[in-house]
Order: C-alpha cells, then structure tokens, then sequence
C-alpha cells in the first residue's frame, strides 16, 4: 500500500511539472529537470524500502507456519493406523479399576501398555514385555526425548524427588500432550485415566513426581 501511494504521488508530481516546465527558459528547466531527479530518487529509495520491509515480513511469516505446522503434526494421529488403533483400546479401558495389578497390589502400568499395542494395534510386544518395566526399556532401548511425546507411542518416567527414586512408569502417549496410563492412587488400588504428560505424581504411599524419560515408537520399532 505504501509503495502505490507512492506511485500515485509521482504521477501527479510529473503532471504538474510538465505543466509548469512548458513556460520556462532552458536554464530554469535544468534547473527543475534537477529538482525532479532528486524527487524521484528519494521516491524510489523509500518505495523499494516499503518492498524490501514487506518481504521480510512475508519470509519471517512463511517461517513461522512452517515451525508451527511442524509442531501441529507432531501431536496429530493418522486416522485408521495402528497409533490410532492402540490409542482407542487404551482409551476404552479409561476409568477401569484395579484391572492391572500385581499380587502386591501395585499398578502394572507397563501391561497396560503393552496391552494397547498389543490389543489394540496387533503388534507382538513380547521383547518389550521380558524387559521388566519402563525402566527395562529405557536402559535397553533409550528413547525420544523430544516433548510433547509422539501420540501412539509408549512414554517412559521415573519417580524424582523421595528415596523412591527408582520407581518406574510406563505411559501411552494421546495427541495433545496428554497421555493414559494405569496408576496407583492408594494400597492395592489402581484406575486408568488421562493426564497432562509432564505432571505426573505417584500417589501410592508417599507422592512424588514423575521424570519423563522420552517415548519409543513401538509401532515403528
């Protein structure tokens, strides 16, 4: 818009000098021939600014919502695959009590887990299953530690902050940044259900926070 306005101005600036140059002597019209170089210098230089500051603006933004759809597709779930199909078993079993626990009474979050995979997606998950939990994994495998945690992929923790340090935790991650998981939440009862992925807190005898460790592909292992 500044650069046309611009335009504008210079076309009606000539018309009014050419009507004034008409009438006078050779030497004033040098001297206005001058007069109008100079003009059109300075207009040109302020247009070919207002280009260059609108190109910027342009690039700075194709960046922007090339950053942000790479971050958008990061949370979303092909319709009909198999991070999908893991996904709505998981999901299915939501508020499920005591389903998955131990002859101690504690969670057995990693099965849950790999019961969605398995389950739910058709993926053999007996090498995950022999590791002895998420901790297991992690030392085995390693993982992603990029966040939010890839949906449809299983997300390792473990327990920060009391001397129950070791306690590990296996989650399945949900687009959004949430995930779902089997967690304790008093003596030998446990419920499934969905939570924020980085605020996690152990609730079984005393509270401490999850660490996220990072999340494996399973489904593309």
């Amino acid at each position: 818009m500044k650069g046309c306005k611009s335009v504008i101005f210079i076309g009606l600036f000539l018309s009014l000098l050419t009507v004034a140059i008409v009438g006078c002597t050779e030497e004033m019209q040098d001297e206005l021939g001058g007069i109008i170089r100079d003009e059109l210098g300075e207009l040109e230089k302020e247009i070919m600014e207002g280009v260059s500051e609108k190109k910027d603006e342009l690039i700075e933004g194709a960046k922007s919502s090339i950053e942000k759809g790479k971050d958008d597709l990061i949370g979303i779930i092909t319709p009909g695959s198999k991070e999908e199909k893991a996904i709505r078993w998981a999901i299915n079993q939501k508020g499920n009590e005591n389903t998955y626990l131990d002859d101690n009474g504690r969670g057995l979050c990693h099965l849950f887990v790999l019961d969605a995979f398995k389950h739910g997606a058709g993926i053999n998950v007996d090498a995950y299953r022999n590791l002895g939990g998420a901790y297991g994994v992690y030392k085995t495998y390693g993982a992603n530690k990029s966040e939010p945690p890839k949906p449809g992929t299983m997300v390792l923790y473990r327990g920060i902050g009391t001397k129950n340090t070791g306690v590990p935790h296996t989650a399945l991650a949900l687009e959004n940044g949430e995930i779902i998981h089997n967690n304790n939440y008093e003596q030998g009862k446990s419920i499934i259900k969905i939570e924020e992925y980085d605020d996690l807190v152990y609730r079984y005898g005393s509270q401490f926070k999850y660490e996220y460790l990072g999340w494996i592909d399973v489904v593309n292992d």
